[in-house]
């Protein structure tokens, strides 16, 4: 039998069987195509700032309705798995992403591209509708802020708030901020 904590990082991964990343993306884009409809629909998505973001509600848009389907299906054996996995602890703590912060105004598929990843809980928890919460935990390159996790099974947004509250009586970081600025770009 495998230990909780190789389960964990075998949920988190998708070693249960499941290949996450296509389900969590179908989920994702045909609930926010869903969600900013009126915005795609109208045109006016393609005035947005962020250059991807201008078009990447049309691909969303466009996701059929079986994938979506077979995508739900896979969120229940998510559901079960995780809370299996969970159930023994009060909270399972990460890394909220990564990577530092990713500076203002660059894509964020040309930053930190030499990082393939960390183990993923935000994709799977996100897939099983389990509460987090995240919060500072220091600073990384160039001054930048990086981010603990915690993920705990339905319901538990109250264990998981009592234990950031305790880490912040025990640390600093939530007071700390990043240097600004000093000089405007031309």
């Amino acid at each position: 039998m495998k230990s909780r904590r190789s389960f964990i990082a075998s949920v988190a991964s998708g070693g249960i069987g499941l290949s996450l990343a296509p389900a969590v993306g179908t989920i994702v884009n045909a609930e926010g195509a869903s969600a900013f409809r009126d915005l795609i629909e109208s045109g006016k998505s393609r005035t947005l700032r962020q250059k991807d973001d201008r078009y990447g509600g049309y691909v969303a848009y466009a996701t059929p309705a079986v994938d979506y389907i077979d995508a739900q299906r896979q969120r229940t054996l998510m559901v079960r798995a995780l809370n299996e996995a969970f159930d023994a602890y009060d909270a399972v703590a990460g890394p909220t992403i990564g990577t530092i912060t990713y500076p203002i105004g660059k894509p964020f598929d040309k930053t930190y591209t030499e990082f393939s990843g960390t183990p993923d809980l935000i994709a799977p928890g996100n897939l099983a509708g389990l509460p987090a919460l995240a919060m500072p935990n220091g600073f990384g390159d160039h001054g930048l802020p990086t981010s603990i996790t915690l993920q705990g099974t339905a319901f538990a947004e109250t264990r998981l708030t009592a234990i950031g509250k305790r880490y912040q009586t025990l640390t600093d970081f939530h007071r700390r901020r990043p240097s600004l600025v000093t000089k405007l770009r031309a």
